[in-house]
């Protein structure tokens, strides 16, 4: 039996280079090498808005469901006055596919919100939601965990697209320690001092 080692490191090494390669190599128009037949899809127009809306939202860090692209899908419909769009299931699936798209996890405060969007918040709309209670009646519960309109815990981004923590002022740091476990296990051995 033959050992396999080099196909899986060329493989990797590949897997790495797929955006300088895609790069260096565009696609083009009259390329035989492609079986692949292209054809116009039937609502473009509204895949394009979409596709918008999406990028929109992944820039200011607002997590999307599938039923959000559902029905920003056929709020566009409307607005376009076009006939005949249901926005099924299997019309967000390919349209997903099409674009690259797949269903991210959010980790801890990767979705949380902007500090410009806080600062606006508070200046503009705050004040004028209190004006009319005591300040008896004013409360700071920012910590309650209420659930009122919860975000979801999964939202929709470009396959590979990659976020990372960091400050308000944008810095990002390596993770120092990756865990959950007050005590992990592979430092039983060791006296820490927590």
């Amino acid at each position: 039996m033959e050992d396999n080692t080099d196909g899986r490191v060329r493989k990797r090494l590949t897997l790495r280079e797929k955006q300088e390669i895609l790069r260096l190599y565009p696609k083009q128009e009259n390329d035989k090498t492609s079986k692949k037949i292209y054809r116009k899809r039937k609502f473009e127009e509204v895949e394009e808005i979409l596709l918008d809306f999406v990028e929109e939202n992944n820039k200011r860090d607002m997590p999307i469901s599938r039923n959000d692209l559902k029905q920003e899908a056929l709020n566009i419909a409307r607005r376009l006055q076009i006939e005949g769009f249901t926005g099924s299931n299997g019309w967000i699936q390919k349209f997903m596919k099409r674009n690259d798209l797949g269903s991210v996890a959010l980790h801890g405060e990767e979705a949380a919100a902007s500090q410009e969007v806080a600062d606006n918040w508070i200046a503009n709309h705050v004040p004028n939601i209190i004006q009319s209670y005591r300040n008896e009646d004013i409360f700071n519960c920012d910590k309650t965990g209420t659930q009122y309109r919860a975000l979801p815990k999964k939202t929709l981004a470009r396959k590979g697209q990659k976020k990372k923590g960091g400050n308000a002022a944008g810095k990002k740091l390596p993770p120092l320690v990756i865990g959950n476990s007050k005590k992990p296990r592979i430092f039983t051995k060791v006296k820490l001092d927590i």
